[in-house]
């Protein structure tokens, strides 16, 4: 799955959620700002933010979308073994 692929799929999940909640707007930011790039360029940004010790938007948001994405590129490596 491609970042885009992916934020397709969160964009849905947030919507159920609570708009005015910091997590919620700060993992919409990045996945607008971010969704074009390629797979390791877009968790690399994700580890990078979600390493920041604020409690902002943009770093809660992306250790949100972290778990989420790094369980989905576990997944797709055990269905797809080399």
């Amino acid at each position: 799955m491609t970042p885009e692929e992916f934020c397709a799929a969160v964009r849905r999940q947030l919507a159920a959620e609570c708009a005015d909640d910091g997590w919620v707007r700060g993992a919409s930011a990045l996945c607008e700002m971010y969704a074009g790039v390629d797979a390791p360029r877009f968790e690399a940004i994700l580890v990078s933010m979600a390493s920041a010790r604020t409690g902002s938007a943009v770093a809660e948001g992306s250790r949100w979308l972290l778990v989420r994405w790094q369980a989905l590129v576990g997944e797709t490596a055990r269905a797809h073994p080399r």
